[in-house]
């Protein structure tokens, strides 16, 4: 996964999405 400023992420196996998304919004923000 590719996040809009750049930056890799590296999505493992169980990781949870939603929380993924609140970092997303965090960083976001």
């Amino acid at each position: 996964m590719e996040l809009a400023n750049g930056h890799r992420l590296k999505v493992q196996g169980g990781f949870d999405p939603d929380a993924l998304a609140a970092l997303i919004r965090k960083l976001s923000a």
